[in-house]
C-alpha cells in the first residue's frame, strides 16, 4: 500500500536506496547493510511494505550505527506483540545489541524491543508513551500509518541520544565560514506561539563529524508542550543531506539551538575550501513524542 506518511518517512530517514535482500520464511543477512528483515505474510503488500522499512533501517544504520532487526507477520497467534518481540530477542540473542521489531499486518500489532545500551534515549516508559500517543493521534487512520509513526517517533528519539557526543564535540577551526551570521536574527517560522529564528550559518571541520555545515537557530517555544526541531529534508548545493535535529526546547521557555549537517564531504560534494552556494531546509516541529505538529522551510543562496 503507498501511502503518503510511508513516503514520508523515507525522506525523513534520507537514505540511499540500497535494497535489503527478501525472502519468504527465513531470515537473510545482507553483510554490507548489517540489515535483518523476515517475512511471513500473506499480505498482498507485505513485501513492499518491510522492503520500505528495511530501506529505512538501513538509513539509521549508515548514519548512526543503529541496527535493526524486521519482523513481518500475518500474526502473532496468541502471543501478544510484547512476548513475540521478546522470543526473538531470546532466539537471536541479547548479545546482537539491535532494535528488534515485529509486525502482524493481520493482527494489526506490532511491538518494538530496544537493546540495553539505546534504552537511555528510549526507555520502556518512553516506548508506552509513543504507543498510546499515535493511537490517540487521530491524523494516522491507518494501521501502515500508525506503525510507520510510532516507528518515526521511537528511531528519531534513539538517534537524536545517539547523535548527541557529535554535538558536544569540540570544533576545529572553521575552514570557510560563509555565509556570515546576520547582524539581526530573521524571523523563519511563527505560528501557534512557536517562533523559530534564523542567525546565520558556518562550515566547520569538527573532530567527530567531519566537514560540518552548522545552521545558528532561536528557538521561542510559547507552546504548552516540549518541541525539537527536525530538519528532514535538506540540500546543500542541490545535494541531498542527512537530516539534523536540535535539542528539545521545554515549553515557555527560549533557547539558541543548531542545527548540525555532519559529514557533508560525499552528500554535498564539499570539501574543506569549497563554496556554499545554496542551502535549503525543509524541517519539521516535534512533540515530546517526536510527533509532527509543524513544518515549514528556508531557502538561502
Amino acid at each position: 500500500m503507498r501511502i503518503w506518511f510511508l513516503k514520508t518517512t523515507a525522506l525523513i530517514c534520507a537514505f540511499a536506496l540500497t535494497l535489503v535482500a527478501i525472502c519468504v520464511g527465513e531470515s537473510e543477512y545482507d553483510p554490507a547493510s548489517e540489515a535483518y528483515l523476515y517475512i511471513e505474510s500473506e499480505a498482498p503488500d507485505a513485501n513492499e511494505f518491510a522492503k520500505v522499512m528495511a530501506e529505512t533501517s538501513l538509513g539509521f544504520y549508515q548514519q548512526a550505527g543503529i541496527k535493526s532487526v524486521l519482523y513481518v507477520l500475518d500474526t502473532f497467534g496468541e502471543a501478544s506483540p510484547s512476548e513475540y518481540a521478546e522470543t526473538v530477542v531470546e532466539a537471536r540473542g541479547e548479545a546482537q545489541d539491535e532494535v528488534v521489531i515485529v509486525c502482524a499486518l493481520k493482527d494489526e500489532a506490532y511491538a518494538f524491543r530496544l537493546p540495553e545500551s539505546l534504552t537511555a534515549y528510549c526507555s520502556a516508559d518512553d516506548l508506552e508513551k509513543i504507543y498510546r500517543d499515535v493511537e490517540a493521534n487521530e491524523q494516522f487512520e491507518t494501521f501502515y500509518q500508525r506503525f510507520v509513526a510510532a516507528y518515526t517517533g521511537i528511531m528519531m528519539r534513539v538517534y537524536m541520544g545517539a547523535q548527541m557526543p557529535k554535538s558536544m564535540a569540540t570544533p576545529e577551526p572553521t575552514a570557510t565560514p560563509e555565509p556570515q551570521p546576520t547582524k539581526e536574527p530573521m524571523l523563519a517560522y511563527n505560528r501557534d506561539g512557536i517562533e523559530i529564528y534564523y542567525q546565520g550559518m558556518s562550515l566547520s571541520n569538527q573532530s567527530i563529524g567531519g566537514l560540518t555545515l552548522t545552521v545558528d537557530l532561536l528557538i521561542v517555544n510559547g507552546s504548552d508542550q516540549s518541541i525539537s526541531l527536525s530538519a528532514d529534508d535538506a540540500y546543500i548545493n542541490g545535494y541531498k543531506v542527512w537530516n539534523a535535529t536540535t535539542e528539545a526546547v521545554a515549553a515557555g521557555k527560549k533557547i539558541e539551538a543548531k542545527l548540525n549537517f555532519y559529514n557533508i564531504e560525499e552528500d554535498a560534494h564539499l570539501t574543506a575550501g569549497s563554496s556554499v552556494t545554496s542551502v535549503e531546509i525543509g524541517y519539521k516541529i516535534l512533540n515530546q513524542s517526536y510527533m509532527p505538529i509543524g513544518e515549514s522551510h528556508m531557502n538561502f543562496n
